[in-house]
């Protein structure tokens, strides 16, 4: 195009971790990037090779988290935030780039060893916000990670970076804003308001990849049914999900809808299944919101935000974590109900029937929707990307 100046070909390396709601992100972001003839590598856990040589990208594995996989996160949180903190990551970020330049680093949000490691290297860095951007820099959320210095700062010493010590502002704030890009994958209009906005700070939308390859429609209705279709998601990791999905399907039965229960990585074996309802291990989400009446749902944000963007209402069930500041977005927009996570099964079913037949819900997450945009497959970002490629 006339007046266009395209970006050269560039080597991007992606660090990330297979933590559910982060992977899409970086993905779509990938695929974007090859799409446009750069060369990507992602850093991750062994558990995303397939999924990262799917989106196009080369696959470069990092250390596994010493964690139990049967174990809720929230239950082995230190397991976690010592990883997220600590040398060992940083310094395998540090050897792969020793093994192979790259010309830009895109870093997850919550690898704060690793974003050490980037500002070590003095590469042009962005970090990936997979969640609200404002609640991390300002407020009582964010402020929930001070106590993670002590796993950061030695980190930093052994890169003879300096301490990052108490100054008013959350740890986040203090990492994130050393790096040259910061991409929230979340609409503005979703997150909280804040005062001033930090200049490199850029909200690019949700973004979405799903493997290559139609998904063909299974389920035992047809798409175009009659029937309002519910949809419930309640995470792809593990937080003793299992009571609360058997609430919600128990509260479906009989409501003259059909249910799609999509499990991600919930365990579903001993979940009792009412007639009109259904289970699936994976779906792509953007096959069936269009279709959906509501979304049930933890309130995790990748969920919540792609149900706006198709117009689709929630009914939010926050189980921690972030979910309760997503839910609050949620009916503070109108869009959807927020219920307690020990709501009864008929303070289940009032929920649903109240989103599926006031239609003031349908009508608020469809104004959501124009306000987060047609667009979720990473291009916004990954053009905010080639801009920081010199030479």
């Amino acid at each position: 195009m006339p007046g266009v100046i395209l970006a050269r070909v560039a080597n991007f390396l992606l660090v990330t971790w297979d933590g559910g709601g982060n992977i899409p992100p970086f993905l779509g972001i990938a695929h974007q990037l090859v799409s446009r003839g750069h060369r990507v590598r992602i850093l991750g856990t062994e558990s995303l090779r397939e999924r990262v040589t799917s989106a196009g990208a080369e696959f470069c594995r990092a250390s596994e988290i010493p964690a139990d996989p049967k174990i809720s996160a929230d239950d082995q949180i230190m397991v976690y935030f010592q990883y997220w903190n600590g040398e060992q990551l940083a310094l395998e970020l540090l050897d792969e780039l020793k093994r192979e330049p790259a010309d830009v680093l895109v870093v997850d949000c919550m690898l704060l060893g690793a974003l050490a490691a980037a500002e070590h290297s003095g590469l042009p860095t962005a970090v990936l916000v997979h969640f609200f951007y404002a609640p991390s820099v300002a407020g009582d959320w964010g402020r929930g990670w001070e106590g993670t210095r002590q796993l950061l700062n030695p980190a930093r010493e052994k890169l003879d970076l300096p301490p990052l010590n108490p100054d008013g502002t959350t740890l986040l704030d203090q990492v994130w804003s050393r790096t040259s890009l910061i991409l929230a994958a979340t609409a503005q209009e979703f997150d909280y308001p804040l005062e001033q906005l930090a200049p490199n700070v850029r909200y690019v939308g949700p973004i979405r990849f799903d493997p290559p390859g139609a998904w063909n429609w299974d389920l035992p209705w047809h798409q175009d049914a009659p029937n309002p279709l519910v949809c419930v998601s309640l995470s792809t990791t593990y937080q003793h999900q299992e009571d609360l999905l058997q609430r919600i399907v128990g509260a479906s039965a009989n409501l003259g809808v059909h249910v799609l229960v999509m499990g991600g990585g919930v365990n579903t074996a001993g979940l009792h299944v009412p007639a009109n309802a259904t289970v699936r291990e994976w779906v792509p989400h953007p096959a069936v919101l269009p279709h959906a009446a509501v979304m049930v749902t933890h309130a995790g944000h990748g969920t919540s935000i792609l149900s706006l963007a198709h117009g689709v209402p929630l009914v939010c069930i926050p189980m921690g974590r972030d979910q309760h500041l997503v839910g609050d977005r949620v009916a503070a927009s109108g869009a959807g109900v927020v219920i307690a996570q020990d709501a009864t099964i008929g303070e289940i079913r009032r929920a649903i029937l109240a989103v599926v037949r006031q239609t003031s819900f349908r009508e608020e997450a469809q104004q959501m929707s124009e306000l987060i945009g047609p667009h979720h497959d990473g291009r916004i970002a990954a053009s905010e990307l080639e801009g920081l490629v010199t030479g």
